[in-house]
């Protein structure tokens, strides 16, 4: 009996030294799964994070009182101050304009204007953002980007003023 003993005793060990490593294998997959989850719900939680920071850094950029403007319809459609607030942001954002002129409109109460320049991609986002700020009610209407160089950009926008009256 003492042999059976060792025997059973010598299989029951094997068993132990075979199951334990599936086991800790088991238990470590198990860990690494709950941790990748965590994991990714950490970064989507510091991906909006991040969003939220990325928009109160904007606001806080902003003037208190362009922060709060409401855009204004004009009461006619005063081409030429529109193409001096027009120059005023070209000259803001540091973009090199080549055109800026006012056409025609088949529609009563609109007046367009054709915006064509170049500039480094940065500023000519920054002269788009400053027209969508602009106190005048001016729409992008239509756009244009096409690179000039590695650095460079020559841009073109159609743009659109409202204003009452109707008559041009």
């Amino acid at each position: 009996m003492k042999r059976v003993d060792r025997t059973v005793l010598l299989v029951v060990f094997i068993l132990l030294a075979t199951l334990a490593p599936m086991t800790f294998a088991g238990v470590a997959r198990f860990v690494r799964t709950q941790n990748e989850a965590e994991l990714a719900r950490e970064q989507q939680l510091v991906a909006e994070f991040g969003r939220q920071l990325e928009d109160a850094e904007w606001q806080r950029r902003l003037p208190a009182d362009e922060a709060n403007q409401q855009w204004r319809l004009l009461d006619g459609s005063e081409v030429t101050a529109t193409l001096q607030a027009l120059q005023t942001l070209v000259d803001a954002s540091g973009v090199t304009l080549v055109a800026a002129k006012a056409s025609p409109s088949s529609k009563g109460g609109r007046q367009l204007f054709l915006l064509s320049g170049s500039g480094r991609p940065e500023q000519v986002c920054q002269l788009a953002a400053g027209i969508e700020r602009c106190p005048r009610l001016i729409v992008i209407e239509s756009g244009r980007l096409a690179p000039r160089s590695d650095e460079v950009v020559d841009f073109e926008f159609g743009l659109a003023t409202y204003h009452r009256g109707g008559a041009q």
